[in-house]
């Protein structure tokens, strides 16, 4: 099974993401590299297959967790949810979890390995579609611990990778590399990167059977 792993690590002046991929041997460059560098651009990973094909995914949370942490990562869902009209989050709990394992589960720790803030991993089936993610988000880093609205910035983040966005290639947009250099909120150019990213269900509407995305990378404009 391949998997995507993306970090984010954090200290008290930034909070760093860092990407690393796990890739099969039929990957090959499109020679696009230079015109992503060029132009302010978020990666565009992969896609939802068919188990997008209501339109919905499933979360839930692994293990205890204080209520004001778990609120904010909700709020952080549902920004994401209200934006994308097609798109409805599921939250899954107790029996629930029991009979349908989650899309989407997150946990928290108390504080990340290497001072890690949060990490998303996603698994893919044997047709490199998206299966599931884990995103695990650390309480705190470096000794430092996070308040709610920094947990939040954090969740939106991960949700981008797990609906399929990589990394943003400038500052000020929610996927940038640095969140402290980011933003807070979800942009138009975030959201039409995660359309195209489900390009068979959210612009195709629903045309089967789906595919991965048609391009590697959305241009943001100013």
């Amino acid at each position: 099974m391949l998997q995507i792993l993306i970090i984010i690590s954090a200290n008290p002046s930034l909070l760093k993401v860092v990407e690393a991929k796990e890739h099969d041997n039929n990957n090959n460059d499109n020679g696009d590299d230079q015109d992503f560098e060029e132009e302010d651009s978020i990666i565009i990973c992969c896609s939802w297959g068919d188990k997008l094909i209501d339109g919905k995914l499933t979360y839930g949370f692994k293990g205890k967790a204080d209520s004001e942490l778990k609120e904010a990562v909700r709020a952080g869902i549902k920004e994401w949810d209200d934006k994308i009209k097609p798109l409805q989050f599921v939250e899954i709990s107790g029996a629930d979890e029991q009979k349908q394992y989650p899309d989407i589960q997150l946990k928290f720790i108390k504080d990340g390995d290497d001072d890690i803030a949060g990490q998303t991993i996603t698994s893919f089936n044997t047709f490199g579609f998206i299966d599931n993610n884990l995103i695990t988000i650390s309480r705190s880093a470096y000794g430092k611990a996070f308040d709610s609205e920094t947990i939040g910035v954090i969740a939106k983040h991960e949700i981008g990778h797990a609906l399929g966005l990589g990394h943003a290639n400038f500052d000020g947009n929610l996927m940038a590399v640095m969140i402290k250099k980011g933003a807070e909120t979800i942009s138009t150019c975030e959201l039409q990167g995660v359309l195209e990213a489900n390009h068979w269900k959210f612009i195709d509407k629903n045309n089967m059977p789906p595919h991965t995305p048609n391009i590697d990378y959305i241009v943001c404009e100013n």
